[in-house]
């Protein structure tokens, strides 16, 4: 039965029907003619709008096509437009491009460009079916990657026996897709192998995939491993490799790891304490909006730590995270540094206010074990505050797809706890939550709460950033991966 994804993606050659494969994309086509293009100007979409509708399909390859899709996704050389960029990779797909065809398979399973306009929002069976029919062709490990994780969600349950095949299944193309250098695929096999899924428990066999992942350059699995490092679970402690892994990672620009690397220097945990450098990752890290980073990077203003003591700019980072939602995180450190401030300055000098103040404000975050984010499968086991309880301790979970097709245009899930007096059982449940690639969303928070109720620990607040926000992935489908022009590696 023809369906309506077709409309989109007619062209694929197994599945074209009666209908004329020009019919499915003229209209977006049609749109070339009608874009402002930007003051980057390329040779390409100059080229391209020379052309009409008819001539450009004509004319351009398969290849070509998906540059000009890649170029509309990126707005590069012309405005960004969804709906032409869908248009033009189905127009990619009809002429056998399986980067194109696998494309329209993640803007269907987002509901992005013309798959909105035709679902109003994600279709995971067309995308679905889109992902089996390359395979028909070619083993394509993004696209093997991706069906894994439609069916590890479908399946999570594991009520029955169709479950538990489904999850095999999932099991078996996230190792073929590791076979094609998918390094995120080796990750969900660690997971899997680490939580029993799809097969029985062995960490063992689970450590092996993560040091693949690792090795093949995967972010969240360097620094999952990292963590492990740092305090010899399930490996030999090893600070100096684990720190060099945070490091690597950090190279991506990812927030958690900065800050991973910032508390690193700061503590001088497998490499020689530095407060500088620890001041420069935690401004890196501060830049993207994350929080944990401007609460440690306020505190050394406070104390002069790697920079001049400056009590305002203290205080304005301080503001900046109370304004960003964090205000009861963050009053008590606000009003303690005011109070040194004032004291600094001769405003306070009674030596019974003084010594009530006791400890005042903790230093920045520096305990490997609690501050250092372990950010497996889009966890962030970092702390929106400071990470000592005297202060208020808190930790945020953050999740976003692993290809950098699907996270470009995907939200991140964000779920904030107070570790109150309980960090470390806070810490348990969010690397446990590591491991819950496979899940949805809502059974994600589900799991949360559970676990969270069971271990006496608040929830803040669950929330949904939406896609593109500072500090999030952006890529987009069809410029990474295995054959893309783009060519980021992944997120």
């Amino acid at each position: 039965m023809m369906r309506a994804w077709r409309r989109m993606s007619e062209g694929i050659r197994s599945m074209l029907g009666r209908q004329d494969p020009r019919a499915g994309v003229r209209a977006a086509l049609d749109e070339l003619h009608g874009i402002k293009p930007s003051e980057r100007r390329l040779p390409e979409i100059d080229d391209a709008l020379k052309l009409s509708p008819s001539e450009l399909y004509a004319s351009k390859t398969g290849p070509e096509l998906r540059k000009l899709a890649n170029y509309a996704y990126h707005g590069v050389g012309t405005d960004k437009n969804l709906s032409l960029a869908t248009g033009l990779w189905s127009a990619g797909a009809m002429k056998g491009d399986l980067e194109c065809t696998y494309s329209v398979g993640q803007a269907l399973l987002q509901g992005v460009g013309i798959a909105e306009e035709v679902y109003g929002g994600p279709n995971e069976s067309a995308a679905e079916e889109v992902f089996e029919e390359i395979l028909k062709q070619v083993p394509h490990g993004w696209s093997m990657f991706s069906l894994a994780t439609i069916l590890t969600k479908r399946h999570s349950d594991v009520k029955t026996d169709e479950d538990r095949r489904g999850l095999a299944r999932a099991l078996t193309l996230y190792r073929r897709a590791a076979e094609q250098g998918v390094a995120p695929a080796c990750l969900n096999v660690s997971n899997m192998h680490m939580l029993g899924i799809g097969t029985e428990v062995n960490t063992e066999l689970g450590m092996q995939w993560l040091v693949k992942a690792a090795k093949a350059g995967d972010p969240i699995a360097q620094v999952q491993l990292a963590t492990r490092l740092s305090r010899g679970e399930d490996v030999g402690k090893d600070e100096g490799k684990a720190f060099r892994l945070f490091e690597r990672a950090a190279q991506t620009g990812r927030p958690t790891s900065l800050f991973n690397v910032g508390v690193a220097y700061l503590a001088g945990q497998g490499v020689e304490a530095d407060e500088q450098k620890a001041v420069q990752y935690f401004k890196e890290a501060a830049e993207t909006g994350f929080m944990p980073a401007k609460v440690n990077l306020a505190l050394m203003h406070e104390r002069g730590q790697g920079v001049p003591q400056d009590f305002d700019k203290a205080l304005s980072l301080l503001q900046e995270v109370a304004d960003a939602g964090y205000e009861e995180d963050v009053r008590e450190t606000l009003q303690n540094v005011r109070m040194r401030r004032d004291q600094a300055m001769g405003g306070m000098t009674n030596p019974v206010n003084m010594g009530q103040l006791g400890g005042g404000a903790p230093p920045p975050s520096s305990d490997a074990g609690a501050a250092a984010a372990s950010a497996a499968g889009g966890v962030a086991g970092a702390p929106p505050v400071s990470s000592t309880t005297q202060e208020g301790a808190g930790l945020l979970f953050e999740s976003k797809p692993a290809d950098p097709r699907a996270a470009a245009m995907a939200d991140t899930l964000e779920v904030h706890l107070d570790a109150g007096a309980n960090p470390e059982a806070a810490q348990r449940l969010l690397q446990e939550a590591n491991q819950l690639t496979s899940m949805r969303r809502d059974e994600v928070v589900r799991w949360i709460e559970k676990r969270a109720k069971e271990e006496g620990i608040a929830i803040k607040a669950v929330g949904i950033v939406p896609a593109g926000k500072p500090g999030s992935a952006a890529a987009a489908p069809g410029s990474a991966g295995a054959g893309g022009d783009g060519g980021d590696e992944r997120r």
